[in-house]
């Protein structure tokens, strides 16, 4: 099973990682103004 998961790690381009991250900040402070609930992105 590890196997698998890493090759699907692998697999997610370095580019959606570091959009992630980018906007990981923004997207916490979303959920937290909506006191927990679901927000679009």
């Amino acid at each position: 099973m590890t196997k698998f998961l890493v090759e699907e790690w692998d697999a997610v381009p370095q580019s959606t990682v570091n959009n992630l991250v980018m906007f990981m900040k923004t997207r916490c402070e979303m959920v937290l103004k909506k006191n927990g609930n679901r927000i679009s992105y």
